[in-house]
């Protein structure tokens, strides 16, 4: 889905993850996002 690493991707996979509890940011530099999950998370519907 965001594997491409682009900078649209980038910025647009943070928002994916909010409806399921998880913040996030962008790191554009090694083009990477970085998730913050909540302890009650559904990791297998994050995965």
């Amino acid at each position: 889905m965001f594997r491409d690493g682009s900078p649209v991707a980038l910025r647009t996979a943070p928002g994916a993850f909010e409806k399921l509890g998880a913040t996030g940011e962008d790191i554009e530099r090694f083009r990477r996002v970085a998730l913050t999950l909540p302890d009650d998370a559904d990791l297998g519907r994050i995965r």
